[in-house]
């Protein structure tokens, strides 16, 4: 799938970003039970790119110029957005500016790849690999 760009990112806002990555990264690895639940793989996929992300912020914060692209896979641009939700009611004005500027941007890139599909299958899902018999 095609990456999401986000142009033009100031160091300060990656650092902002990054913070709130970190902030949902301790509220997922909290809520991580070892129980055999779809939602544990769904929690330790997320503690995951999490994990990518921050420091794929933090290179970018190093680096040597105040404004880049940061260009995010749509799974890691996906997990920016719960970032962000998770972080969206912070008194902290600049990290709201932060977050209304970098939702817009993701929610526009990733709501203009939808093409509209028929109607999923119903019934049972069709597998049709089979096992090679020799008689």
């Amino acid at each position: 799938m095609t990456p999401v760009s986000l142009k033009k990112v100031e160091r300060e806002e990656a650092a902002s970003l990054q913070e709130m990555v970190k902030v949902y990264s301790s509220y997922v690895e909290a809520q991580i039970t070892p129980e055999m639940t779809v939602k544990f793989y769904d929690q330790m996929l997320e503690a995951d790119i999490l994990s990518e992300m921050f420091f794929l912020f933090r290179n970018k914060i190093e680096g040597p110029h105040q404004a880049f692209t940061v260009t995010l896979k749509a799974a890691q641009a996906v997990v920016l957005i719960y970032a962000m939700n998770h972080c969206k009611n912070t008194d902290n004005l600049y990290a709201s500016g932060v977050i209304t500027k970098f939702w817009n941007a993701i929610d526009k890139d990733l709501k203009s790849r939808i093409i509209i599909k028929t109607k999923p299958p119903t019934g049972p899902v069709r597998l049709l690999s089979q096992p090679h018999v020799v008689k």
